[in-house]
């Protein structure tokens, strides 16, 4: 099952709860980020959804939080 929940409609609920689209959009969005989402699953503990996403240049971050306002 592990291998199926970021395909879009998959769902585990019953027929009429839920879409199954919200692992696959999200996984679609950080992708497009450069990003990677990963699921830890174990039977009887849990399940951990781990997301990555690069990290930025922090000069382009301070150009983009305070822009030049230089002509």
């Amino acid at each position: 099952m592990k291998e199926k929940i970021f395909q879009p409609f998959f769902t585990t609920k019953p027929t009429g709860s839920g879409t199954g689209l919200g692992l696959s959009l999200s996984y679609d969005i950080v992708k497009a980020h450069g990003g990677d989402l990963r699921v830890k699953s174990v039977v009887g503990e849990g399940t951990e959804m781990v997301l990555f996403l690069p990290l930025t240049d922090q000069i382009k971050i301070n150009e983009v939080l305070t822009p030049n306002t230089q002509p």
